[in-house]
């Protein structure tokens, strides 16, 4: 075997151990989401956003839920205008 074949079949080797690795190694799975690929959290992690707290929560005013007022454990947050939204801090 001339020594230009050994060393392409050594480089193939190589090549073929590479892409193999993290499927040995394993990583974290990702959950069953069709919009995600098989290989999207492969080189950078997940980036969630932090909800801030604000301690408060939507308050009525009359049938419409228009204003935050205090409410320890709930953040909110204004949208259309005169609408709000209260969720958890947890």
């Amino acid at each position: 075997m001339s020594r230009t074949v050994r060393i392409a079949l050594r480089g193939l080797l190589v090549l073929a151990v590479l892409a193999a690795l993290p499927a040995f190694l394993g990583g974290e799975r990702q959950g069953g989401s069709p919009y995600l690929s098989a290989l999207s959290g492969l080189a950078v992690p997940d980036v969630q956003a932090q909800v801030q707290c604000n301690d408060k929560g939507c308050v009525s005013g009359g049938h419409r839920h228009s204003n935050c007022g205090k409410l320890v454990g709930y953040y909110c947050y204004k949208y259309n205008g005169s609408s709000c939204s209260t969720g958890s801090c947890v």
